[in-house]
């Protein structure tokens, strides 16, 4: 079996969910290979390095700059129009059927480009919807026979839908072959959206359960209590209440020896900063900006208590099932978060974890207190949350079962 990834950035240290997913197919013995339409800037995270991935990368480099781009698409569609292939560029430049895709030139320069590749797949397989969508067009032009399935996560089911409207998807609902929503959530709104019910499909992102170590959570007499949140500072994290909740909780308790860690980088780290100075709370909260996937392991291992209280931004983008969260659980640590998208498809409320109305503070300040003060709660609700990833989560079996999903599409199996 031959599957290609077809990718908008590769690597993304915020995406190792993808990263996990395809070294997972790679360890089954499927032959792997990732198509990414832009390099990023940035250097490739460990994590990529450590899984062997970065060889398997082919760059169709193009341009970040959109003068660049532009002189770069004109230039390939005039040596496309002179071998007599217009329906190409035609096609490349449906901004009515490929909308943002297509007036950022990426569908053009990506099908400009494919039929430079030895693009001999069974599968071709698209994570985020828009990314599927560019997919589309090399379904439509004929360039490939492979079956093409696309993976929905979060921002590609919400804020991009509020900003390009909800029909989308519709050019890819036609000739997609298989629609993977990460949670039941984004399911039945690909349903509502048009998708074929028969060809959606929910696939869980995969845990690497063997590499995580399960370790209860207990409270020694002479360290604090330590929170840890990991996610960049966008306003979807939430990590503004967290640190709200803290100070709360202060309040309530300033006995209490408590500590918040949050590890990531983004727009909304700055007014972090200055929120956890205002609070008087500096000896409390430690922000540690960007930091590699190893450092981030080690801070889950060295805490005690999960914390991503997660909303609806205001521009509409939403979470799927935070891949932290999951990783979160899989260690034993307990979970505070929110009743949002998916995450109670993962942190059952009162089991594995607290739930919180999106954006209530106080009810998060709550959750704060009940389980600062209750430690002896912590390792059932470690258990059950490492038992929830085991079962529904893993890596292993989700690998599995996405390759019988390949094999009943190459075999034409008109059901997921």
């Amino acid at each position: 079996m031959k599957v290609c990834y077809l990718l908008a950035e590769f690597p993304r240290l915020s995406e190792t969910f993808v990263m996990r997913e395809i070294a997972g197919q790679i360890d089954a013995g499927v032959d792997v290979r990732i198509i990414s339409l832009l390099r990023p800037n940035a250097p490739p995270p460990e994590l990529a390095c450590e899984l062997g991935l970065m060889s398997r990368v082919r760059y169709l480099d193009i341009p970040i700059s959109g003068g660049t781009r532009v002189a770069r698409a004109l230039f390939n569609a005039g040596a496309t129009l002179l071998s007599g292939q217009r329906a190409l560029v035609a096609e490349g430049l449906r901004f009515d059927r490929y909308s943002h895709m297509a007036r950022r030139l990426l569908v053009l320069n990506l099908l400009l480009q494919w039929s430079e590749l030895d693009a001999d797949f069974d599968i071709l397989h698209a994570h985020f919807g828009s990314t599927g969508l560019a997919g589309s067009a090399i379904k439509r032009c004929g360039l490939t026979k492979a079956k093409l399935f696309t993976t929905f996560h979060g921002h590609d089911m919400s804020r991009t839908l509020v900003m390009y409207g909800k029909g989308l998807y519709q050019p890819l609902f036609e000739v997609g072959d298989a629609f993977l929503p990460c949670s039941q959530h984004w399911a039945e709104d690909l349903t509502h959206y048009g998708a074929p019910v028969e060809k959606i499909s929910v696939h869980r992102c995969g845990m690497d359960c063997k590499s995580l170590s399960y370790r209860p959570r207990r409270l020694d007499s002479d360290e604090p209590i330590r929170f840890v949140g990991v996610g960049r500072f966008v306003e979807k994290k939430g990590h503004l209440d967290s640190i709200r909740a803290l100070a709360e909780l202060r309040c309530r308790q300033p006995s209490l020896n408590v500590r918040l860690d949050l590890a990531g980088d983004g727009p909304l780290l700055a007014e972090a900063q200055t929120l956890v100075a205002q609070l008087g709370i500096g000896e409390n909260v430690v922000l540690h900006g960007r930091i590699e996937y190893a450092q981030v392991m080690s801070l889950l291992d060295n805490s005690h208590l999960f914390v991503l209280p997660s909303v609806t931004a205001a521009d509409g983008d939403m979470e799927g099932i935070p891949y932290s969260i999951l990783e979160a659980m899989a260690t034993g640590m307990p979970v505070i978060s929110t009743w949002h998208s998916g995450i109670p498809e993962a942190v059952e409320h009162g089991v594995s974890g607290l739930l919180a109305p999106e954006g209530d503070v106080a009810c998060l300040a709550d959750h704060f207190v009940s389980l600062a003060t209750a430690s002896e709660r912590w390792e059932a609700m470690g258990r059950a949350g490492r038992a929830r990833v085991e079962a529904e989560f893993n890596l292993s079996r989700q690998s599995q079962r996405l390759r019988d999903l390949y094999g009943a599409a190459m075999a034409g199996d008109p059901t997921l």
